[in-house]
């Protein structure tokens, strides 16, 4: 029973953790394509089914899924080489590739242009303004993360929480370059509880008092890779009940 000199209150401690991962098509080319429709044919050259994984706690909340698209041109046309990225049977990216070689194709999706625990269809549309392309690769990567090359708002992931957390973290790029990471408050406008740069690494943040819910965003310093959650996330909570 509560007095002047004691409380009721307890503490409570909490590990949540999530593993959204990196999902991947692999290569949809078995051998090679020669692409030479002059206008976007009626149906996609290459498809591909992803699932992003849904999190088990409702505190969790996914806002934002970076795509990642790899086509390896061998051979191009003097004019253009055209493409199209359909999520979910929406149009969500148009490229125009020059050269030969690994050409990489990014998007950001935000909530509700994505789904979470469902498969999440990609159709990728190639054709030419004349002659032909050959193309000896094509493949899709999506993640909870981003490609982008500034922190946008709204977070990659988001916990509902106040109180003390640590978050212990586990990160990949796709691609060539590396990245950086940051946790933040509230709006995402706010100072941030914490940043790092990643690679391929696990990150542990310190403790941190939140006031407001908190949230992780992602940033990559090459135009065309994909930063995302790797394995499983884990953070740390405490908070009094």
């Amino acid at each position: 029973m509560a007095d002047r000199y004691h409380s009721d209150t307890q503490e409570r401690v909490e590990v949540l953790a999530y593993t959204p991962d990196i999902q991947n098509s692999g290569d949809l080319e078995a051998a090679t394509k020669t692409v030479t429709a002059t206008a976007k044919p009626g149906a996609a050259d290459y498809s591909a089914s992803l699932t992003i994984p849904a999190p088990s706690d409702a505190r969790w909340l996914v806002k934002r899924a970076g795509v990642r698209l790899q086509i390896t041109v061998d051979s191009i046309p003097a004019g253009h080489f055209y493409g199209s990225l359909y999520v979910n049977g929406v149009e969500r990216k148009t490229f125009d590739l020059t050269g030969t070689g690994d050409k990489p194709v990014v998007q950001d999706l935000t909530e509700g242009q994505f789904n979470i625990g469902t498969a999440n269809s990609f159709g990728v549309y190639l054709w030419v303004d004349a002659g032909q392309a050959v193309v000896s690769l094509c493949q899709v990567w999506q993640a909870v993360g981003s490609t982008d090359t500034g922190f946008s708002f709204p977070f990659c992931l988001q916990l509902l929480h106040k109180g003390f957390a640590q978050w212990m973290i586990e990160t990949n790029r796709i691609g060539t370059g590396t990245g950086d990471l940051r946790i933040g408050q509230g709006d995402g406008c706010r100072p941030s509880c914490y940043n790092t740069s990643f690679g391929v690494y696990s990150v542990l943040s310190p403790p941190t008092i939140l006031s407001h819910d908190c949230g992780v965003s992602m940033r990559v310093n090459n135009v065309g890779d994909l930063g995302g959650f790797y394995n499983t996330i884990k953070t740390i909570l405490r908070s009094s009940s």
